[in-house]
């Protein structure tokens, strides 16, 4: 269901509650008890009572949450302990305190850190302090509490977003809950994605209001009911040639690694026949290092890097074949440049992705005259020098700004990072699949060729690109839970591929939102 699928700011969240209240004539008492009880629920699946549970509630609806939390709870069979740092209360919060006082709830006032009895042998904290629409520093009392609150044994789980993170855009001003888990209320916000957010989010889920929101928003989550589909169909019957062929223009001295890894991987997701087209003198490693791929020993510089001279035979070869990636290992020189340029100046149908060299040897003026279906996979570094920002202002704010540079292209923009983003026309993808596995040398060329390997079995660039990264970032999930984030290498991740294939054909990928990498 699409409304699954959403990534909403705070405000856009707000917009959707108040359409529920006011077009659809849900009160929002009642979205508040869907929100209690789903979280109640959650908490008892995982901590199953009898248990000790504290809960510190704020001000606002995320404290009238904890408040309706805490009476569920109750209900359940845990021992529970509510400490409020007001009892001025409005609204939905106001009702849930008074429900808790006609139950004869002894609910505590935090006048200090101190007089909170910390000792008390709590199994489950619960955040209810802050809720997304927290910007900025937090008073002193806040910071002291949120301090022990962290460091206590407890499990911590918070309540629509650890208290101290912002929802927008994933800031921690000085500190935050550090929760296990957290349960967002109808839809994931955008700020939980990005870091440091992601070090305070730990598992999330998204509790069901039990409204269907209308689709507003152009961030969504790559997630299994988004990529499910998106394999193509692999007959019986077919051959080499029905699985689609893939020219990778790559490779020079010292970077033979990423021509195989990107050609190698290309093979692997699936395409019938890929043809690596490699300076003259590094055919004979490459014939050894890539033996399954059709090596292409070409004219090459006095550097031997690949000559213009090349171009006629690239040409005519590009036109006999399904998809075309060039960049990975390439090197840099104005005749790579003048090479690359001719090539997307002549290629008007092939699908074909530009990454690491390519993106090097090319403007972002040069990206946006490509007339053929095309993603470029940049990581912030090549994106700074193409769009002449800083990284640190990338990475301010990867989101917005990756959406708008969507918008100057007609092809698919792959922001690498954790996360990853995938954005087409304004539309952003957000792939929450992230391990520090996948930081390693050569870790993006086998991401080239997934993708690469994707469009020459026929599924279109936006897709393709889903689909690529998504497999990708399991592929070294896996890796890394299998040989500890620390020893895997790019090959790793290549030779995982093949679990992931194989878990979208079972059905059987984890439909969680976040999971995080082993640690």
């Amino acid at each position: 269901m699409m409304w699954r699928k959403q990534v909403v700011t705070p405000d856009e969240m707000r917009k959707l509650d108040s359409w529920a209240i006011n077009e659809l004539g849900i009160p929002g008492i009642v979205l508040m008890e869907n929100a209690a009880r789903g979280t109640a629920n959650l908490i008892a699946e995982r901590y199953p009572p009898p248990k000790k549970i504290a809960i510190f509630v704020g001000r606002g609806n995320n404290g009238g949450d904890g408040l309706a939390v805490g009476r569920w709870l109750k209900a359940m069979g845990y021992e529970v302990d509510i400490f409020a740092f007001s009892m001025d209360l409005r609204g939905d919060a106001l009702t849930n305190l008074n429900i808790l006082r006609q139950l004869r709830f002894d609910i505590k006032l935090i006048e200090s850190a101190d007089a909170v009895p910390w000792q008390k042998g709590w199994d489950i904290i619960v955040d209810a302090i802050f809720g997304t629409g927290f910007k900025g520093q937090l008073a002193p009392l806040f910071r002291e509490v949120i301090a022990r609150i962290n460091a206590h044994p407890a499990h911590k789980v918070a309540i629509d977003i650890p208290s101290g993170v912002d929802a927008s855009t994933g800031e921690v001003a000085d500190i935050a809950v550090r929760a296990d888990l957290t349960c967002t209320m109808g839809l994931a916000k955008v700020g939980f994605f990005f870091p440091p957010a992601i070090d305070y989010v730990g598992e999330l889920k998204v509790i069901d209001l039990g409204v269907m929101f209308e689709d507003i928003a152009d961030v969504h989550i790559v997630d299994r009911e988004v990529i499910a589909n998106l394999l193509p169909n692999r007959p019986v019957w077919g051959h080499k040639g029905t699985f689609g062929k893939v020219l990778v223009i790559a490779g020079s001295p010292g970077f033979t690694g990423a021509a195989t890894l990107a050609s190698l991987s290309a093979l692997k997701i699936g395409a019938g026949l890929v043809y690596l087209a490699i300076p003259r003198s590094l055919n004979p490693i490459l014939e050894v290092k890539a033996t399954e791929v059709v090596t292409v020993p070409l004219p090459e510089t006095e550097d031997m890097l690949l000559s213009v001279d090349a171009c006629d035979m690239l040409l005519n070869m590009l036109d006999n074949m399904d998809a075309l990636v060039i960049g990975p290992g390439l090197g840099r020189s104005h005749t790579l440049r003048e090479l690359i340029l001719k090539i997307i100046d002549h290629n008007e149908h092939v699908p074909m992705l530009i990454d690491a060299d390519g993106l090097n040897n090319l403007s972002w003026q040069d990206i946006t005259r490509i007339k053929a279906p095309f993603v470029v996979t940049p990581h912030p570094g090549e994106l700074s020098r193409l769009i002449n920002k800083e990284v640190d202002e990338i990475l301010k704010a990867p989101l917005n700004l990756t959406r708008e540079l969507s918008r100057e292209i007609t092809g698919v923009l792959v922001l690498k990072g954790a996360p990853t983003l995938i954005a087409h026309q304004g539309k952003v993808y957000i792939n929450p699949v992230y391990d520090s596995a996948l930081a390693t040398a050569g870790s993006g060329d086998v991401l080239s060729g997934i993708i690469g390997g994707l469009m020459g079995m026929g599924v279109n660039v936006p897709d393709a690109a889903l689909l690529g990264v998504y497999i990708h970032g399991e592929a070294g999930r896996i890796a890394g839970s299998k040989l500890t984030p620390y020893s895997v290498i790019a090959g790793d991740i290549m030779a995982n591929i093949h679990v992931v294939v194989d878990h979208i054909i079972q059905g059987g990928i984890d439909g969680g939102i976040i999971r995080r990498g082993t640690q």
